[in-house]
């Protein structure tokens, strides 16, 4: 795919769509990655203890998702990996649905 957009595999059937953000960990997030962050993955403000991404490339059973945010608890997934895509199903995932044709 083209960089500016997304496939994922759904059931068997491929899905396509444009990319919100291209880089899994900002370097300075903002919006709704910025408030989940701070306080969850880095600590500040909040319990910390998370691993929060942004379009992760998931592959799980047969499917391909790239949610918008993922957090996984670190007591699950305690280093984050550095392949190219993650098994680990995420505890928490989140679509903004911020996308404009």
């Amino acid at each position: 795919m083209p960089d500016h957009l997304v496939a994922e595999i759904i059931d068997g059937e491929l899905y396509i769509r444009r990319r919100g953000r291209r880089c899994r960990r900002p370097s300075r997030p903002g919006g709704l990655s910025a408030d989940l962050i701070n306080p969850f993955d880095r600590g500040r403000g909040g319990p910390g203890g998370w691993w929060i991404l942004v379009e992760p490339e998931l592959h799980l059973a047969q499917d391909v998702l790239v949610p918008d945010l993922a957090g996984w608890r670190r007591a699950r997934m305690p280093d984050l990996p550095r392949g190219a895509f993650l098994e680990l199903a995420p505890d928490w995932v989140c679509e903004t649905d911020l996308a404009v044709d």
